[in-house]
């Protein structure tokens, strides 16, 4: 019986590698040509699409998988009925549910390599993609962190804390220095507006200047930077929630309740990364519906078809269900687990069916 397991098993993985191959390859074409489209841009060159492409390959991977265990179940488990092995196993006595159980158990394999993946392996390489890339886009004086990014200008020190669809930023400071390196002026804004003339309307500014080794604050309502960074530029800079681990976005969170800011946008990342995983069960799960489920007669073809259709339905309805989430305040954790509940009651469902 192990030998019988292992050989499913194997027959699993190798379908599941071969998806992840394919769809890895057309991925990553499709994100070369993006990347080549800013080639010739301030002091972005070939090379330096190619080396963002190499550092974001473990993210693409981690997305992949779960699409990839739903196909690749779907066809190693229809190559063996194609040859009538399934069939075979079965009037040699192996019930439909314990190869369904051979294909669970190789595939809980996938989900402490993807939890590491997207961990400890993808995050810090994104991030390092996407810093080299900012600085050949924007500027050499430009900094990106997890928190917004740092700019230098002249003697000033800019921190932009975050940035919405790159044309409103939100949490400003400025620092002005002399030539002593001695702060001498010192601006927060809550928010700003960024005009496509590079213009930057700080609005709720709160000025502090020291004079006469006296610090005098003043409260604007708007004050105007000009010739700063374009949204194109913003867009480029800021770091997406979805490219943090889930240790760093757990930290974020909790800083950003202690200083009683919006945490929606990165709980909402957060809770994606934890129920990523668990999707990956759940496809693997859904998929032998598609072999062993009534009715059986279907083509390879078609039962390729329903996969992609699915894996494409579960992809929508967690973005959709997520940005829902955001616009009608619901729990993350509620709006992230739903599209997983459902699937599994589905599979669930008619797994039971199967005599």
């Amino acid at each position: 019986m192990r030998i019988l397991h292992r050989y499913i098993g194997t027959s699993f993985l190798g379908g599941f590698l071969l998806l992840l191959c394919i769809l890895f390859s057309l991925f990553t074409f499709v994100e070369l040509v993006t990347q080549l489209d800013n080639v010739g841009k301030r002091n972005f060159h070939a090379q330096d699409a190619f080396v963002f492409v190499a550092l974001t390959t473990p993210r693409r991977i981690y997305d992949l998988i779960p699409m990839s265990a739903l196909l690749g179940s779907i066809i190693a488990l229809g190559i063996l009925a194609d040859r009538g092995e399934l069939l075979a196993m079965q009037a040699a006595g192996v019930s439909a549910r314990r190869i369904c159980g051979a294909i669970l158990v190789t595939g809980t394999l996938l989900i402490p390599a993807m939890v590491a993946l997207g961990e400890f392996v993808a995050p810090p390489l994104e991030q390092s993609a996407r810093t080299l890339r900012s600085r050949a886009l924007v500027d050499p004086g430009v900094l990106p962190t997890k928190q917004g990014f740092w700019v230098r200008r002249g003697n000033s020190f800019i921190h932009v804390g975050k940035s919405f669809r790159g044309e409103v930023a939100a949490d400003i400071d400025i620092f002005e220095r002399d030539n002593q390196w001695r702060i001498i002026r010192a601006v927060h804004a809550s928010r700003a507006t960024i005009g496509p003339d590079r213009r930057w309307l700080l609005q709720e500014v709160t000025e502090r200047a020291i004079v006469d080794d006296e610090i005098r604050m003043q409260t604007l309502p708007a004050l105007n930077l000009d010739s700063f960074l374009s949204p194109e530029q913003v867009a480029v800079l800021q770091l997406p929630p979805d490219t943090l681990s889930g240790r760093e976005l757990y930290d974020y969170i909790r800083a950003l309740r202690e200083r009683g800011q919006n945490t929606s946008t990165y709980a909402l990342a957060l809770w994606q990364k934890i129920t990523m995983p668990v999707a990956t069960g759940a496809m693997i799960l859904l998929s032998l519906t598609f072999v062993f489920g009534p009715p059986r007669e279907r083509t390879p073809g078609f039962r390729i078809m329903m996969g992609c259709m699915v894996g494409v339905a579960f992809f929508l309805a967690n973005q959709i269900m997520g940005r829902l989430g955001l616009v009608l305040d619901f729990h993350p954790a509620v709006t992230t687990m739903t599209p997983v509940a459902g699937i599994l009651v589905v599979a669930i469902w008619l797994l039971r069916r199967i005599p």
